[in-house]
């Protein structure tokens, strides 16, 4: 049952649906209300009608109102640049638990509900402290923005925890042999197979040699890659990776370099074979032909995406252990833990590790603004990940195809054994 004043452009009250026993409200003004005529007329204003019969709410009084919270919530999260398939997933979950357990108004979302449906999920569905943990987060983020519009009296899930044990073991960092056998690896597979697809092995160096997160570099554009200035660097915008700031990011010379290649290779042109650059072009790269670049501004770096499988398969054939004997596995996420310990060894001050990192937390995070120049000098102690100038097609003059290597298993390279870095 409801409340409403038409009239007026007052929103429906909530009255108890069947279970609940007690209501309250509070109306401003001396009235008597006729309990058999189910109305109430005062002087100088509309009448009160009561619509229903003190049982379950009707269809036809409109959404429920835990969906208008809903709405405004999730119209917020908006407001503050959340990414869209982030809010897409809250809402998601949102629904699925007052679906199942009945919440019609913000008073039915309650500490109790939402842990029995956080614990029932979990048996049923068998998920990890991890998804406990994301999924909790949904309900303590409507529950503290609720509190704070006054939509529930009070933040209901404060005491609410995850699990024992919810940060998991985790990804170990890679080291830097196994960078460089990844990157090598992919390298080699684009020279030696024309059907390749995504390019792998620039897409593995921004992991391992930017700190990428692994779908980051999808979302690059040409127009964000800086490689004319003083100091190479990346302009991430907002949407464009997690902590959704505008920050100008130093690269270090061996991912310039490699990124500079390929732009300048495709502006004029001349890449059209793999064999030419060590990248499928035709596929993994968005390739445009002469037209002075203007139009390759506007497009993103890659076309297509390689996905975390392709990560595992490399690992795996180059017996890199899927996980070390403390259960830390060997993941994309690897790559960027290399990124900050390797820039930790090297003696790179935290704050400038966070800032390439692009981590925003505490107060350095908001107030120290550290220029390009000094990012720079941080990165040129790091190690390189490209493979030897004898065998990296990246930094070689284009040649035919040398196809003595094929019984080595390196066709279309200058493969020579022993020449790592």
């Amino acid at each position: 049952m409801r409340v409403s004043l038409p009239d007026m452009g007052v929103p429906p009250i909530p009255f108890p649906h069947a279970g609940q026993s007690r209501v309250e409200i509070v109306i401003r003004l001396q009235v008597d209300i006729d309990k058999h005529t189910k109305s109430v007329s005062f002087e100088s204003m509309p009448s009160l009608q009561l619509v229903g019969s003190g049982t379950e709410p009707s269809a036809k009084t409109g959404p429920a109102l835990i969906e208008a919270a809903r709405d405004a919530w999730l119209a917020h999260m908006e407001s503050r640049a959340k990414k869209p398939a982030s809010v897409r997933q809250f809402r998601t979950v949102f629904d699925k638990a007052a679906r199942e357990q009945g919440w019609r108004t913000p008073a039915d979302f309650t500490f109790q509900s939402v842990t029995e449906w956080i614990a029932r999920a979990q048996v049923d569905s068998s998920w990890s402290p991890a998804t406990v943990r994301r999924n909790l987060a949904v309900f303590k983020g409507f529950s503290r923005y609720a509190a704070a519009a006054e939509i529930l009296p009070r933040d209901v899930l404060t005491l609410a925890t995850g699990p024992e044990g919810d940060g998991g073991q985790g990804a170990r960092a890679a080291t830097v042999d196994e960078a460089r056998a990844i990157i090598r690896h992919a390298l080699l597979r684009e020279e030696a197979d024309r059907r390749a697809r995504s390019a792998r092995s620039l897409y593995w160096l921004l992991l391992f040699g930017a700190g990428m997160r692994f779908a980051e570099p999808k979302g690059l554009l040409w127009s964000d890659v800086h490689l004319d200035e003083e100091v190479p660097f990346i302009l991430w915008r907002p949407e464009a990776h997690k902590n959704r700031r505008r920050m100008e990011v130093a690269v270090s010379s061996e991912v310039a370099s490699a990124l500079r290649r390929i732009y300048d290779g495709i502006c004029v042109g001349v890449v059209s074979t793999v064999g030419a650059t060590g990248f499928p072009t035709e596929e993994g790269i968005c390739h445009l032909k002469p037209d002075g670049g203007s139009a390759l501004k506007s497009r993103p770096v890659f076309k297509s995406c390689p996905p975390p499988a392709a990560f595992r398969k490399d690992r795996d054939l180059c017996m890199i252990p899927a996980a070390d004997r403390r259960g830390r596995g060997f993941s994309p996420h690897s790559a960027r833990k290399f990124f900050a310990t390797t820039l930790t060894q090297l003696g790179v001050q935290s704050r400038l590790v966070d800032v390439l990192m692009r981590h925003t937390t505490g107060v350095q995070g908001r107030y120290v603004d550290l220029p390009l120049h000094d990012q720079a000098h941080a990165l040129q102690g790091f190690p390189k990940l490209l493979p030897s100038l004898v065998e990296n097609p990246l930094t070689r003059v284009a040649t035919p195809p040398d196809t003595t290597g094929a019984r080595h298993g390196y066709p279309n390279t200058n493969y020579v054994p022993g020449t790592d870095p």
